[in-house]
């Protein structure tokens, strides 16, 4: 396991550098690598619109004194637009699963927005 308050992992591949960060979480070398590849499959799509995503997940105290793992999502796209997330959940799979499932959607929805504008502008064009 990894000690805590540092930059556990980092990769860079044609796609997207993805950082993970802990705060206090162990983390195996295992989920290390699950969480790069749900990211990996997750914004496969637009990966090539995305320059970093950065992961940081931090140690909470849940509601009933039980402890829960916040997850927050920094998506840097290679606009230089910035997209936030975060998810508390009982164990760190889950957190980024639902991160990195809302991320998705609202990638979606941010790049075709863009597109869209970009049509509309360019049609206006004389």
């Amino acid at each position: 396991m990894f000690g805590s308050n540092q930059s556990l992992h980092r990769t860079e591949s044609e796609i997207m550098e993805i950082q993970i960060n802990s705060r206090n979480v162990p983390l195996t070398e295992s989920q290390l690598e699950s969480i790069e590849q749900r990211l990996q499959f997750a914004f496969g799509r637009y990966g090539s619109r995305i320059q970093t995503a950065k992961i940081t997940l931090t140690d909470v105290d849940g509601p009933r004194r039980g402890t829960d793992v916040l997850c927050r999502l920094k998506l840097t796209l290679e606009d230089g637009r910035e997209i936030l997330l975060g998810d508390t959940e009982l164990s760190v799979e889950a957190a980024v699963a639902n991160v990195a499932d809302r991320a998705t959607k609202l990638i979606a929805r941010t790049l075709d927005l863009h597109r869209d504008n970009t049509n509309t502008r360019m049609a206006d064009t004389p």
